[in-house]
Formats: C-alpha cells, structure tokens, sequence
C-alpha cells in the first residue's frame, strides 16, 4: 500500500467518526423526578447479592453508610427513559436504569442531564456490584461505609472516576482483562495492579473490570 492510499483511508476514517459523532442521538430533557427506595435487611443472615445496574451514557453514584436496612436513598433524574426499576427476592435486590435503545448506539454526554444516585448502605452481609455502560461515569465513597467492604465494578469503554474520602483505608484492584489508562490524584500508591490510599488495611476494596477508556482515582 503506498502512501498515497494510506493518506486516502486515514482521512475516509476521520471523516467517518466524524459523521457518527455527530449524529450520535440525545436525550430528551424533562422535569427533574426523584425514585426513592427504603429496603429493609432481610430476616435471615444470608449475604444479599446486591447490584446497581447504570447501562446509561453518564451518571454519577455516592455510596455512604449508616442506612438502618438494608439500602436506602434516592435517583434524582430528569430524562423520562431513565426512570429506574428495582426488583427484590430470592436474596438478590437489583436496581437498574438502563435506557431504551441498541446498545451499540452511542450517545452523546449533555452538561444538563441530572443522573445522581445517593444511596446508604447499612450492615446487613452483601455482595456488592456496580455495572455501567460506555459513557462518562462518577462513583463516590464514603467513610461511613460498612467496615470491609467489597465492590465490584464492571464496566465498558469510557471514563470512570473512582472517589474515596480523604483517609479512608482503600484498595482497587484492576482485573486480569482490564485495559484503562489510570490517572490517580492525592496519596495513591501502586504495586503492579493494585493501588492503594489511606493507612492500614483496606476497609474497602474495589475490584474494577473495565475494557477501555480511563480510569481516574481521587480522595478529595
């Protein structure tokens, strides 16, 4: 191939993601609504497998502790198809926004779309998931967390932020497919695929499957 045919496709691909950046669809904007949820711990000890399913292009979730069941908190939002659904039963409690289009349509992020989960969580024995599609994504954690907690952040391509509270004793550990670039910001240290914050042993631990895009971690 010469240069001149490889100018030739380069330039036929910029043009290409060009016309699918711009024809990427937006949503539509309504009044701001707010879903709130109070699940009482279940009667038995067994562990809850708890997950939060956010399979839209942005949003942001703040995690914090001192719920007195099992999780309580609300979704402010202001786009009708993001109203979430929550199923609960068979010792698993899912609560899930997830917009109605082809998933591999992408959709462009707007400054003025609300998607903010604030949720509490109380001590009740969980397995803890957190699944985002392809976007821009913000999960914040608390101090008041349960003590040794553990979560599970699937995720696609994109930007996702991982958050924790200034001094809390936390771990993210990339799994074996993960890719992201990682970008950390105050006291984050790294060994190989681990990066820790905070003194002492971990009182949280995040364990993130992400395919592509970057991933930024913080303790502000």
């Amino acid at each position: 191939m010469n240069i001149c045919t490889r100018l030739t496709s380069f330039l036929v691909l910029i043009v290409l993601v060009l016309m699918v950046s711009a024809c990427r669809p937006r949503i539509v904007i309504g009044p701001e609504q707010t879903f709130t949820m109070d699940v009482p711990s279940p009667a038995s000890s067994n562990v809850t497998n708890v997950a939060l399913e956010m399979v839209v292009p942005q949003g942001a979730l703040a995690l914090a502790g001192g719920a007195e069941g099992l999780i309580e908190g609300a979704i402010t939002y202001n786009a009708a198809e993001y109203e979430p659904q929550m199923t609960n039963g068979g010792g698993a409690l899912l609560i899930r926004q997830t917009a109605p289009r082809p998933k591999l349509v992408f959709v462009s992020v707007q400054n003025n779309l609300i998607n903010q989960w604030d949720l509490r969580l109380g001590d009740a024995p969980m397995n803890f998931e957190i699944r985002l599609d392809s976007g821009d994504h913000t999960v914040e954690f608390a101090d008041s967390l349960p003590t040794n907690l553990n979560v599970n952040v699937n995720a696609s391509m994109g930007n996702l932020e991982l958050i924790s509270a200034p001094g809390l004793a936390a771990q993210v550990i990339l799994g074996e497919k993960s890719n992201p670039e990682v970008k950390s910001y105050g006291d984050w240290t790294q060994n190989g695929s681990i990066y820790e914050t905070g003194s002492g042993s971990a009182a949280l631990t995040i364990t993130v499957n992400m395919t592509l895009g970057t991933l930024t971690l913080d303790n502000k």
